[in-house]
């Protein structure tokens, strides 16, 4: 069977970093919403990196674009981003909110993040530079608008008081009922190196209140999925279809794959990748999260997290890499090829 994959924009990165901006230092996962005539593509941007010495914060953001212009890659920032930042020092939210999924229900918008706390203080080294990243504590969070500008908080506490759940993705509400898949560790208490992750249904009557259908997980990218890249779903034909990135390497998705599930809880998977990082020397060959795929007019298009590799292409976070957002897109013949290919 011919391995199709998701092809590059040559434009790449389409929104790369700005020194002396909020986007100093990374760009990173997006969620796309159309709404009206226009397109809006919320992200997530930081500046300052813990590891280097400098207090790292993480905010969401968005750029715009008329549908009747629409390419994917051409973006115009509002000029007063970021519109939501990280919480006080103490909350879950400390660092900041990542991995932005918006979703637009009866007239409110609905952002779910992965809230990153900061490390209690009596770890940071006297010296303020850690040797390598530090081990992030991260849980759901939840903020709400009415405008899809001015976000607020649902709570300064996890969307999920669950120590192995980290975030809510692939959110959506599917007759009258929220329902999500969610990133969570397999085992607990399992050393930060030696953690497996997978997703697990979820389910609430308004947004707010979340629940554990099975304790069972529903999808599981790799049989030793030491990361995992939160994924996006793309509803067509009656299946829902997740764009998702798992690796037995630490924290580093080096490829892409997709999933079909018609109620979201029993998946197949296709068995060949759909996209993979950078070649070596290429913006993006270190990792790659956080696929959010959308279908408009004959393009599948999709928006990723790509990171350079810095010094390795195998360590995690290595020093002289830095994540932007890069496109990839697929014609409409071709992804009918990819659905025949699942068995």
């Amino acid at each position: 069977m011919e391995q199709i994959l998701w092809v590059r924009d040559p434009d790449n990165p389409v929104l790369p970093v700005m020194r002396g901006t909020w986007r100093h230092s990374r760009v990173a996962n997006c969620s796309l919403v159309l709404r009206g005539d226009t397109a809006t593509l919320y992200y997530r941007a930081g500046i300052g990196v813990w590891w280097q010495g400098v207090v790292g914060h993480e905010a969401v953001g968005f750029a715009t674009c008329p549908l009747s212009e629409f390419d994917g890659k051409t973006w115009r920032d509002y000029p007063f981003n970021p519109i939501f930042t990280h919480g006080a020092p103490g909350d879950f939210d400390g660092v900041g909110p990542i991995d932005p999924i918006v979703i637009e229900h009866e007239g409110t918008s609905y952002l779910f993040y992965e809230g990153v706390a900061n490390p209690p203080e009596d770890d940071v080294p006297a010296y303020g530079i850690w040797p390598r990243a530090p081990h992030w504590v991260k849980r759901p969070g939840l903020a709400t608008s009415r405008d899809g500008i001015n976000f607020y908080r649902t709570q300064t506490t996890p969307l999920i008081d669950h120590s192995r759940t980290l975030a809510l993705t692939a959110v959506m509400v599917r007759d009258g009922q929220w329902q999500a898949l969610g990133l969570r560790e397999l085992e607990g208490g399992v050393p930060y190196d030696q953690r497996r992750y997978a997703y697990y249904h979820y389910s609430s009557p308004d947004a707010r209140r979340w629940r554990l259908t099975r304790d069972e997980p529903v999808l599981s990218p790799e049989p030793d999925s030491r990361s995992l890249s939160g994924g996006r779903w793309l509803y067509e034909d009656g299946w829902y279809y997740l764009v998702y990135g798992g690796t037995s390497m630490r924290d580093y998705p080096d490829h892409f794959g997709l999933a079909r599930s018609r109620d979201l809880v029993n998946w197949e998977k296709h068995p060949e990748p759909v996209f993979r990082r950078g070649e070596a020397g290429q913006w993006d060959d270190g990792g790659i999260w956080v696929g959010d795929v959308a279908h408009v007019g004959e393009t599948y298009y999709l928006w990723y997290e790509g990171r350079g590799a810095g010094r390795s292409r195998s360590e995690e976070y290595a020093p002289g890499g830095y994540s932007q957002i890069g496109l990839a897109t697929l014609g409409a013949d071709r992804f009918a090829q990819i659905k025949r290919g699942f068995q």
